[in-house]
């Protein structure tokens, strides 16, 4: 089982998420996305993290681009068997449904924000899986965003039973869509509109149903690792986000040195760089994307020149800068803030 490299520090996402995006638009309509926001396609191949104002980022422009908005439906839909890796197996390999939703409830933050997930019987002998409601200033994205998490959990818990899931009732927040006909294909007939949760219900009589697969060894064998990645994502992302911390606190005085950032940290240089190792990144990786981050948050505002985008950053010399920019994203500053 494949480490994740360089680990996001604040807020991420699985880059499967965003690639189901991709998935979801025609080729022209792909290259466009990627090209306004300046995310190379490479990253996006394999189980790596990115940021959430990335995913946010692809999100918007895939909107203004197809106009669709039932675009979280549709790229929740493109999600294959298998694509969540371990996480799918143990959930597939549980003994009955409420086993399963439980350690899918568990573990689905191991893929980002976007499949953070509760689980939660309810007296009756039923239970509803759900995730947190998407708040966002644009309402579109609030739409298709919830539309995405929510159909992507049913999609996983579909793949993972081996047929889809058969659910009580199914609500989202969004308002009700022009065309309500694919969402009631997907989650069945009774879909409520402009709820205050985003949840699937579960009768209490599919609950108890056994897996197809069940697997007793082979499910507390993925427990047990899922739940060293879940600890060890913690550990890590604190010390990451300390590291990124001292970083940005530096970049308005050039640029920031290893030995300045163990020192504000309180450990040796060695120390820094070995810890770094050990979660597959370098000083380097971890400026270069602290620095990007900041250039495309900061070269969407109209109060900024890119000669002080330059100098926030900790470059010297604005042509050091563009090079850099060129370097993360393919394109030059003045195209990026243009499209």
């Amino acid at each position: 089982m494949s480490r994740r490299r360089r680990p996001g520090t604040e807020a991420w996402s699985s880059s499967l998420v965003a690639r189901a995006l991709l998935d979801a638009l025609s080729p022209e309509q792909r290259a466009r996305v990627l090209e306004r926001t300046g995310v190379v396609e490479a990253v996006l191949a394999e189980d790596e993290r990115i940021s959430a104002a990335d995913e946010l980022g692809l999100w918007r422009e895939a909107l203004d681009v197809t106009g669709d908005d039932q675009l979280g439906l549709r790229a929740a839909q493109t999600l294959r068997r298998g694509t969540f890796g371990a996480l799918e197996y143990a959930v597939q390999s549980s003994a009955t449904l409420t086993e399963a939703l439980h350690r899918l409830a568990r573990f689905a933050r191991l893929h980002g924000a976007a499949l953070a997930t509760r689980f939660e019987p309810d007296p009756e002998g039923g239970a509803t899986l759900g995730c947190p409601p998407v708040r966002h200033d644009d309402p579109r994205l609030s739409a298709v965003l919830g539309d995405f998490r929510l159909a992507a959990l049913y999609v996983l818990g579909s793949h993972a039973v081996g047929a889809p899931m058969r659910v009580e009732r199914a609500r989202l927040g969004r308002p009700t869509p022009r065309r309500p006909e694919p969402y009631l294909e997907l989650f069945g007939p009774r879909v409520e509109f402009g709820a205050e949760r985003c949840e699937l219900e579960f009768p209490a009589d599919a609950l108890g149903a056994p897996m197809r697969q069940r697997d007793d060894g082979l499910c507390r064998v993925l427990e047990e690792y899922l739940q060293r990645d879940l600890e060890a994502m913690d550990v890590n992302e604190t010390f990451l986000a300390r590291v990124r911390e001292a970083l940005r606190g530096r970049l308005a005085w050039g640029e920031p040195s290893v030995a300045g950032v163990a020192e504000a940290l309180g450990i040796r240089e060695r120390t820094l760089q070995r810890r770094l190792s050990e979660l597959d990144t370098t000083f380097q990786d971890e400026l270069d994307q602290v620095r990007r981050e900041l250039a495309l948050r900061l070269l969407r505002r109209a109060d900024t020149t890119t000669h002080g985008v330059a100098l926030l950053l900790g470059y010297a010399e604005v042509s050091t800068f563009h090079r850099a920019f060129r370097r993360w994203t393919g394109t030059t500053p003045g195209r990026f803030r243009r499209s």
